[in-house]
């Protein structure tokens, strides 16, 4: 096993218990939560997909064509930017957080990153 290959099984491994732990203790629902939700999905399928779709290559057989290549591309295209706005959020969200206390609730609250999550998938497929 390689590297990068051990690389991207622990990081899927973070993810899915990134999840797991955020979802057994959602007794808050926070926009924070939900942005440390997201980020976790969107980590473990690139990371899902990555073992997925190099494996063949790794044992030498196999190589993947058509459709499945164009699926692959798209994912890859969709979810490395999406994952990459999340990380912006989060860092939006610790900023209004700590420079405006008071009007916290009112700027960052779970309905509008439920729209921001929305208008980031729906960017991408317009392009």
């Amino acid at each position: 096993m390689s590297l990068g290959e051990s690389n991207v099984r622990f990081r899927g491994l973070c993810g899915f218990l990134e999840i797991r732990v955020i979802l057994f203790f959602f007794q808050v629902q926070t926009a924070n939560n939900l942005l440390l939700l997201h980020l976790g999905v969107v980590d473990s399928l690139l990371s899902l997909m990555f073992l997925v779709f190099s494996a063949p290559e790794m044992l030498k057989g196999w190589t993947f064509l058509g459709v499945p290549c164009s699926l692959h591309g798209f994912l890859f295209t969709l979810l490395h930017p999406v994952a990459l706005w999340t990380v912006c959020g989060l860092n939006c969200d610790r900023y209004y957080a700590i420079t405006a206390p008071l009007h916290y609730g009112n700027l960052v609250n779970v309905r509008k990153v439920r729209s921001v999550f929305m208008l980031q998938y729906s960017k991408r497929e317009l392009q």
